[in-house]
């Protein structure tokens, strides 16, 4: 059998890290989050920053369980939390 090699985004040819990318949406996603703080008031804000947290929590813990790197600084895990606080 093969050896095989996977890597974290083989069909992207660009000089942009994942960091970038997830700070971008981020930054897209800002207008949904503050037109929902606006509209669902308090406690939108309160439920955005609690599925915020605990997706960057539940991240660190995983990783450190299973002795993964840690990923925190990729930001992934805030878009995580931030799409699952808006679909909310």
């Amino acid at each position: 059998m093969a050896n095989f090699v996977v890597s974290g985004t083989p069909h992207v040819r660009s000089k942009e890290s994942i960091q970038s990318i997830m700070r971008d949406v981020i930054i897209a996603l800002v207008p949904a989050t503050a037109a929902g703080i606006y509209y669902f008031g308090l406690r939108a804000l309160i439920l955005i920053v609690a599925a915020i947290i605990s997706a960057v929590f539940f991240e660190w813990l995983y990783n450190r369980l299973m002795h993964k790197k840690n990923t925190i600084n990729d930001f992934s895990e805030v878009v995580t939390g931030l799409l699952l606080a808006l679909n909310m």
